[in-house]
């Protein structure tokens, strides 16, 4: 019972998964702004391509 204890008050000093939670959350973010970005300038060079071809 004491070494669960202890396990159990370890894991409230260990910071380590603390730090893997936040870099997760920052790589989601950052996924999520660039497939945003890039769907969004890719369909906006689509248009200008087709226009520029257009012309030609």
């Amino acid at each position: 019972m004491l070494n669960l204890l202890r396990a159990c008050i370890g894991l409230g000093v260990d910071r380590r998964g603390v730090t893997a939670l936040e870099y997760a959350i920052i790589a989601g973010v950052l996924a999520t702004v660039l497939v945003t970005a890039f769907t969004t300038l890719g369909s906006k060079m689509d248009a200008a391509f087709v226009a520029i071809g257009a012309k030609f």
